[in-house]
């Protein structure tokens, strides 16, 4: 019997257990595929994508490496590269929302093209049980309904 999201075991109902698991796979995956049927996922450098796909009607959503924090795989991505990605952003056709931690870099922006932000605020957890607040800036370059 093929892998699937359940335990094996010799135990009565494994058939049905792997079943119940296959089919809520299979029914993710064909929701999954649906929501991402006109949507294009490359691998590459983000200036590149954005410079190539922008059009007037792109909705372009911008995740990159928060700069100030671990970068864990990302190592390497810094200032040089964010302030890069900050210049494509300004002279996109289409729409862009961008996520960071707040930045000088990023508040100076906002401020030289006239773009939007919204602040969100959350607790999250550190080290040893502890909590402290977090602040993440949604980054927009039309207005945001709140």
């Amino acid at each position: 019997m093929p892998a699937s999201w359940g335990v094996l075991s010799d135990t009565t109902g494994t058939e049905i257990l792997l079943q119940k698991n296959k089919n809520a796979r299979d029914n993710f995956t064909e929701e999954i595929c649906k929501r991402l049927e006109n949507t294009c996922i490359e691998s590459t450098d983000a200036n590149r994508v954005i410079r190539s796909r922008d059009t007037e009607k792109t909705s372009h959503f911008v995740d990159p490496p928060y700069i100030g924090t671990h970068l864990g795989y990302y190592s390497g991505y810094n200032e040089m590269h964010f302030t890069e990605l900050l210049d494509t952003l300004k002279s996109v056709k289409g729409k862009f929302m961008l996520t960071m931690f707040p930045h000088e870099i990023l508040k100076k922006a906002i401020q030289a093209n006239g773009w939007y932000q919204l602040e969100i605020s959350r607790k999250i957890s550190t080290a040893k049980n502890k909590r402290r607040d977090q602040v993440e800036l949604i980054v927009t370059n039309y207005p945001i309904l709140t």
